[in-house]
């Protein structure tokens, strides 16, 4: 019983967490709510840098708050990465934590979920060598 009262416990500070970085995320890019979508990534021995250095590898930060831990940028993303998806970071232990919001035209590219998987594949890596 103690297993789940940790997981539920652990899910509601992931939500409050979305939640956060989609204020964030809404101060700077007027998003559909219904377009945005969330993920986690598990990193070992997870650093702010290492978020910093991701956004700045794959893409660009537009805001960065050292008191919240979080960033506010977009990742090069989509069909031959000529689109922005526009994504809020943070972090909670060793979990990177995000929100990201891409306008999808008349043909879908899945634009926010390959942006996720570049940032998940590219944070991994960063933080093997910090």
């Amino acid at each position: 019983m103690e297993k789940n009262n940790e997981r539920s416990s652990t899910n509601t500070l992931i939500m409050e967490m979305e939640k956060k970085l989609l204020k964030k995320l809404n101060e700077f890019y007027d998003t559909k709510e219904t377009e945005i979508v969330s993920a986690s990534v598990k990193v070992t021995n997870l650093k702010l840098k290492n978020i910093k250095d991701t956004l700045i590898s794959i893409g660009n930060i537009v805001d960065e708050d050292l008191k919240e831990e979080t960033y506010v940028g977009y990742i090069k993303s989509g069909a031959f990465s000529l689109n922005r998806a526009y994504v809020a970071v943070g972090k909670d232990g060793d979990k990177a934590i995000m929100v990201v919001y891409s306008p999808e035209g008349i043909i879908k590219q899945n634009t926010s979920k390959k942006a996720i998987e570049k940032f998940k594949k590219e944070i991994k890596e960063i933080a093997k060598y910090n």
